[in-house]
């Protein structure tokens, strides 16, 4: 019983570690990126007075920054489909669509904001020019750190087994690894790829690995 409680323990958190807390960093980023601009450096000339459906440059700066946080945390975290993560093309364009679609979610909590008097090209090439704009070091860094943390899960994640010359090397998932077999100075090395088992020898005695 105790066991189980803690393997469940166990898959809770990296699950939270790894499909969460991550995704979410991109939105919190964006977001306070957002406002930050807004409302200290007045990004896309906002107003600091009230607006015509009467909220403060505060509350309007906040609105921004809370709608970039969570479109971004939910597209990020649960709609992203799988295939980007394999092909750089497909996560450009996946950040591109990311940037665009959050452009125009502004501007549309922009004119809500000024009663839809603002629905103009002049204001939504402004909009489409400097969203993405502050969206550049937000993302940027976010995918930096998302590359590390990935490359350190990923390491840990794999098991490497070595002759003792060191020219043998087999590098495994954890999840591939079966079982292995001692034979003198002498190991066999069972895993599967692809649902097939393979087995690999390496000279090397099992209590020495």
């Amino acid at each position: 019983m105790i066991k189980s409680i803690h393997q469940v323990h166990f898959f809770i958190f990296k699950n939270l570690k790894s499909n969460s807390f991550i995704p979410i960093g991109l939105g919190l980023l964006s977001g306070f990126a957002v406002f930050y601009f807004l409302y200290f450096f007045g990004a896309y000339g906002i107003q600091k007075g009230t607006s015509y459906s009467g909220h403060s440059h505060l509350f309007r700066s906040l609105s921004f920054g809370l709608l970039t946080f969570v479109y971004l945390s939910l597209f990020e975290s649960w709609l992203k489909p799988k295939r980007v993560e394999s092909k750089f093309i497909y996560a450009l364009i996946w950040y591109l669509g990311l940037v665009i679609l959050g452009s125009h979610l502004i501007f549309i909590l922009f004119n809500f904001f000024w009663n839809w008097q603002e629905w103009t090209m002049q204001a939504y090439l402004l909009i489409m020019k400097e969203f993405p704009l502050m969206m550049v070091l937000p993302i940027f860094f976010y995918l930096v750190v998302k590359t590390k943390f990935q490359t350190e899960n990923a390491d840990k994640d794999y098991l490497l087994f070595q002759s003792e010359n060191g020219k043998d090397r087999l590098k495994i998932r954890s999840k591939d690894f079966m079982y292995a077999n001692s034979s003198e100075n002498y190991i066999s090395i069972f895993y599967t790829t692809e649902e097939k088992t393979q087995e690999h020898l390496i000279r090397k005695p099992l209590k020495v690995l």
